[in-house]
């Protein structure tokens, strides 16, 4: 049996999950499938950042493990989901953004594992977030993938993010029911370092996720002195702009070795053998606050 965890309220103020849930839980009891049986279940991660609206507690979650049990709250909270998180044989952290950034898978580690979900996947763009190899949720999964396909509002990410999760189980061995079909080409982004952002510095309205900063261009300015912030090298800015943030976001750099190992391999799902595959339907939200 593969265990399948999605993952919701990672950031209390990301709220596209419950609509996702929603369109989770209207799948039906038995499904038929590939292989083996599946075993899905739901987990709002930080119910109490969700409840009060903000982002986090004391730290924010996706940074705090393996966890803490003397530590603040979140560090204690992932110190009690990691043995949950450790069981499944996949996670899906759902998340959100207002800062632009649509069509995005992301990784905190290279598995061929990763790869394969990946390949399957709608999105167009795959990060690797090196900053989090160590401390995200899904970093501490034996295969975790993350998914941020633009805003809480967005009827196009709510129905991307879910599409997306079908396309993954479907991967696994279902055989859901979907429109959507894996992204025949995928960027692949390497994310190595933070935006800084000074105090009072405002980004320029035409810095966009994905499109290219080249060296010695001004992608940030002071409005009363008039100091401009420039590029010390090329990059890709990634959720830039994301209001969330102390920081104006992350540089991306092209990695089209990787890139290449994706889009080469891509694999639709096999069909052939069919089993019953359960969608359990169950709730871990409360375990763990």
């Amino acid at each position: 049996m593969k265990k399948v965890m999605i993952v919701g309220g990672t950031h209390g103020t990301e709220k596209i999950f419950q609509k996702v849930f929603l369109n989770l839980k209207s799948l039906p009891t038995d499904i038929v499938g590939v292989d083996e049986e599946i075993k899905i279940n739901l987990l709002i991660s930080n119910t109490l950042a969700v409840t009060r609206g903000i982002r986090y507690l004391e730290k924010d979650l996706n940074r705090s493990f393996p966890g803490n049990p003397n530590g603040c709250f979140e560090e204690k909270l992932a110190f009690k989901l990691k043995p949950i998180v450790d069981e499944q044989d996949v996670v899906i952290d759902i998340h959100s953004t207002e800062s632009g950034l649509k069509d995005a898978v992301i990784l905190t580690r290279i598995t061929e594992k990763n790869l394969n979900l990946v390949r399957a996947t709608n999105a167009k763009n795959v990060l690797l977030m090196d900053l989090t190899v160590n401390n995200a949720l899904i970093s501490s999964a034996k295969i975790g993938i993350g998914l941020e396909f633009g805003s809480d509002n967005s009827l196009r990410a709510i129905r991307k993010t879910t599409d997306c999760i079908k396309l993954i189980l479907n991967q696994l061995g279902s055989e859901i029911k979907v429109d959507a079909r894996a992204t025949a080409k995928k960027r692949f982004f390497r994310i190595t370092r933070i935006i800084n952002k000074p105090e009072g510095f405002i980004a320029l309205d035409t810095i966009k996720n994905y499109e290219l900063v080249k060296k010695d261009e001004v992608y940030a300015y002071h409005p009363k002195t008039g100091r401009k912030l420039r590029a010390r090298t090329d990059f890709y800015p990634i959720l830039f702009g994301e209001p969330q943030y102390e920081h104006f976001g992350f540089m991306g750099f092209l990695d089209e070795e990787i890139a290449n190992q994706i889009n080469l391999k891509l694999k639709k799902v096999n069909v052939e053998k069919k089993e019953p595959v359960v969608f359990a339907g169950g709730w871990l939200n409360g375990l763990c606050n």
